[in-house]
């Protein structure tokens, strides 16, 4: 997770909403591959796992591959196709129809997916989002909004992954300006730092940054 943090306005006047998100990093990874391969570097064995937006489930077997135990929902597959994919997937990953919006649904499953490993997480604790890479920021940002409160997944989840050329375009062109209180003078200076103002001001998230292939 980024290190970095501002003294000025996120800590003093948006605090409370700062610390809740406090606790997890999100990744933004542009392109399928990478968003894969951060699956590959990041997620851990003991991890609880939902992919939000899992189409043909590829991904999602990946991710089946390396957590205890994965959830892929989608809502355009149908109950015929989820059947499909969850004969074809491995005994700890399941599939279902699920739309990213149906919170109660997906609050559900996290419980119950928590009941069933019985383990330290009490939730989802990775969460992929792959809502359409043409997604607009309008629905990834409320998406996201609404998976970080408390009562979603606020107080389980550590990691977050979202595939996003548009947010990964927008993180290569953004820092955050400030005044430099450190200095103890009125000079203002930019800072080149993450989260980008766009986000820190709709969303108020920590991101890691963007995860690119080497």
């Amino acid at each position: 997770m980024s290190k970095q943090v501002r003294t000025t306005h996120r800590r003093q006047n948006h605090s409370a909403y700062y610390k809740q998100r406090l606790g997890h990093e999100i990744i933004i990874t542009e392109h399928v591959r990478d968003y894969r391969e951060a699956v590959k570097s990041l997620v851990r064995s003991d991890d609880i796992a939902l992919e939000v937006g899992c189409a043909g489930g590829e991904t999602t077997r990946i991710l089946g591959q390396i957590a205890r135990l994965t959830y892929g929902v989608d809502k355009t597959i149908v109950q015929k196709n989820v059947d499909e994919q969850n004969s074809n997937a491995s005994t700890n990953t399941r599939f279902l129809p699920i739309d990213a919006n149906d919170i109660g649904s997906l609050i559900k499953i996290s419980k119950q997916a928590a009941e069933e490993v019985n383990g330290k997480h009490k939730g989802f604790s990775v969460v992929l989002i792959d809502i359409s890479g043409n997604a607009t920021f309008n629905n990834l940002l409320s998406v996201l909004e609404r998976y970080e409160g408390e009562g979603v997944f606020g107080k389980s989840v550590r990691l977050i992954i979202i595939k996003s050329f548009r947010f990964a375009n927008l993180l290569d062109r953004s820092r955050i300006f400030e005044e430099n209180t450190d200095l103890g003078t009125n000079d203002v200076a930019a800072a080149a730092v993450w989260p980008v103002a766009l986000l820190a001001l709709v969303s108020g998230i920590v991101l890691g940054g963007v995860f690119m292939r080497r």
